[in-house]
């Protein structure tokens, strides 16, 4: 199938200016001719773009080597570039500029499949690329960037660095849409089912084997160098993607062309972006639940902003709610094990039906307690971050809550929202020790192999982290005053 779109762009028209050897200054018809062939509606697949009205061609008299003409459809006899003074119009597009068209004399000129040319109509001050395909003339608006000397279709949707490239893109759009449309749908709908992982993969080797700077490089050192600045930022996670139709890249807002992997797709917010865009990306990415692959697993710092609003992950908050409704007087909560099947069938639950999930229907204190401290067993950097955990381990002095304050403080924001959330919690749990038998050491005690780096726990550590986590449990309205 490659092959045959490959032999089909070859067999594409190809773009031939038809040139100008003279101008026509004035279109001269009392009565308007409505260009009735300009395309009204805007199809993407071949470029058609509406110029929103027709317009009408009036009388209007010019000079053309000192000779007054009121004639319709006179044609000068001096050079182009004789006659730019006397028409007062610019010209970006040198000999592909005819000056004053009527339609009825567009056709004439452009009698094959390819030609082009680009025009005027009196009373309007666009500039019209008019182009023969398939038998038919189409026109279009054209600009051009005086600054960067860019040429434009429509509403400069992609810049083009000249005419030819324009309409030869143009041409081979239209051409691959009229000969293979449906089969161009069909190959994006099946790319897309399978290309996945692999073309993660693929982006990520292609990245590690690079032996000179790339775009992608250049993105990752300076999103280690703004993470320094501001820690608490979101890196996109790009991997190679195939799009459905016409997508525009984020960056640019061009048109992302091809049958497959035609750019990135961020995996956590699903911006979207060329390959060559990526150098220009920032740390900004606002993840949305609907584009994570997999909640379990996900760094807080997706999560909390995928909640929005300086929320907590919503599978502890789902989680936590329920537990607070009717498991705050279960004996031995969090302590007691649920049932492992149990807790596999509720992790698959919320990440099918994510946000919308309903854990009323589970009655298992237990096994939901087990879910949370799962949770947080997964994450991928521990909630009480290795190098904050360190900075505990490595202090001098008593433990003081001022100290806690300190060291807490360096958690990324994402962390520390999460750590405030939980710690609540437990502290409620708490205050009905009387009942469920747990106390802040108790609690501690469960927790603290959850929330602390593991390769960081040992025998005298967990001990020290355990004496953390109580204290910080049983002063959690000193720690986080409202």
């Amino acid at each position: 199938m490659v092959v045959a779109m490959l032999k089909l762009v070859n067999e594409a028209p190809k773009a031939s200016c038809v040139e100008c050897k003279g101008l026509i200054t004035s279109s001269g018809s009392n009565s308007p001719t409505s260009d009735t062939e300009f395309n009204n509606n805007i199809s993407l697949s071949s470029l058609i773009l509406s110029n929103g009205s027709s317009s009408g061609c009036t009388k209007a008299s010019s000079t053309l080597n000192g000779t007054s003409t009121t004639s319709t459809s006179t044609i000068a006899t001096t050079t182009t570039n004789n006659c730019w003074d006397q028409l007062d119009v610019s010209n970006p597009f040198g000999k592909a500029f005819h000056g004053y068209l009527l339609h009825s004399q567009t056709l004439e000129l452009l009698t094959k499949d390819g030609q082009f040319l680009v025009r005027k109509q009196d009373n309007d001050d666009d500039f019209i690329l008019s182009l023969r395909f398939n038998g038919l003339v189409k026109h279009f608006i054209i600009s051009c960037d005086d600054s960067t000397g860019f040429l434009y279709v429509g509403e400069r949707d992609k810049p083009y660095h000249s005419l030819q490239e324009l309409v030869q893109e143009g041409l081979t759009t239209m051409y691959l849409d009229l000969k293979a449309g449906c089969y161009i749908d069909l190959m994006c709908d099946l790319t897309h089912f399978h290309n996945g992982t692999n073309g993660h993969q693929k982006f990520n080797h292609s990245r590690k084997n690079s032996s000179s700077p790339s775009p992608s490089a250049s993105t990752a050192s300076r999103s280690s160098i703004e993470r320094q600045r501001n820690p608490d930022l979101k890196t996109h996670s790009f991997s190679i993607h195939t799009f459905e139709g016409l997508s525009r890249c984020q960056i640019c807002q061009n048109f992302m062309w091809g049958l497959s992997s035609q750019g990135l797709q961020c995996k956590d917010c699903g911006f979207s972006i060329h390959e060559s865009c990526a150098e220009k990306t920032f740390n900004e990415c606002e993840p949305r639940v609907e584009f994570l692959k997999e909640i379990f697993g996900t760094d807080l710092t997706t999560l909390v902003k995928a909640a929005g609003g300086g929320k907590p992950p919503f599978v502890l908050e789902k989680c936590i709610v329920e537990i607070e409704k009717r498991g705050l007087h279960t004996e031995g909560i969090y302590r007691v094990s649920g049932s492992r099947e149990l807790i596999e069938r509720l992790k698959s639950f919320l990440e099918q039906d994510r946000e919308s999930a309903d854990l009323s229907q589970y009655v298992d204190i237990h096994s939901m307690c087990g879910l949370v401290k799962l949770y947080l067993r997964l994450l991928p950097q521990p909630l009480i971050t290795t190098d904050v955990f360190q900075k505990f381990l490595t202090a001098s002095g008593p433990l003081t809550l001022d100290m806690i304050k300190r060291n807490l403080r360096k958690l990324p924001l994402a962390h520390q929202i999460t750590l405030k959330y939980l710690l609540q919690h437990l502290y409620r749990v708490a205050g009905k020790c009387d009942k469920n038998k747990m106390t802040s050491f108790n609690l501690s005690s469960v927790f603290a192999p959850s929330v602390l780096c593991p390769t960081l726990i040992s025998l005298n550590t967990l001990k020290i982290g355990t004496n953390i986590l109580e204290t910080m449990i049983a002063h959690y309205p000193q720690l986080f005053p409202q």
